[in-house]
């Protein structure tokens, strides 16, 4: 048994700590999960079998469906990880923030078809500006929640793994710290 720590860890120093300095900002700190007008996934889901979806390098355009390989083998409840190199590369550079790559419509239709409990990535979004928020609230008409800002996607595999996700309880905040863990 090997536990890959899949949280950013925070520095006082951090891109994260200047943008968003209020309580209200406390939730979308470093790898946080985004609560969109439904109550936080109920205790039992923190722990789930989980799934790469590896789309490293795939910059520079939506990703689609056809580049979800191995997403039809996914279960129901699982937590879906799109491991796209993003992070790695570019975090803490400006860029990080505000090119990082993004799921057109049809990939996260995709990826909702598959029906997990949570959909990871390691960069701030499934979409860049208005899409962001876009995107989270259609994942969330289907009560999946997104948890964004994952480090060491690169070391899961397509072997099977366990995911435990452990959000800080905020009250009336759109988004939840959270420290992830991926057993293998």
């Amino acid at each position: 048994m090997a536990l890959i720590d899949l949280t950013l860890p925070l520095e006082q120093d951090n891109p994260f700590s200047r943008e968003k300095p209020n309580l209200a900002g406390l939730g979308h700190l470093g790898t946080h999960l985004d609560v969109i007008k439904i109550p936080p996934p109920e205790v039992e889901s923190f722990i789930s079998p989980g799934r790469l979806v590896d789309v490293n390098g795939i910059w520079g355009r939506p990703l689609e469906p056809g580049d979800l390989d191995g997403l039809d083998a996914a279960a129901p409840g699982e937590f879906l990880i799109l491991n796209t190199g993003w992070l790695a590369a570019k975090y803490p550079e400006p860029e990080y923030f505000g090119e990082h790559p993004e799921l057109s419509d049809a990939a996260l239709e995709a990826l909702l078809a598959a029906r997990p409990g949570f959909i990871g990535i390691d960069a701030p979004g499934l979409g860049r500006g208005k899409r962001h928020q876009q995107l989270d609230s259609r994942a969330a008409s289907e009560r999946v929640f997104i948890v964004e800002n994952l480090v060491n996607t690169h070391r899961l595999g397509p072997e099977p793994f366990t995911v435990y996700c452990f959000p800080l309880h905020l009250a009336d905040s759109t988004g939840l710290p959270v420290r992830v863990l991926a057993e293998l």
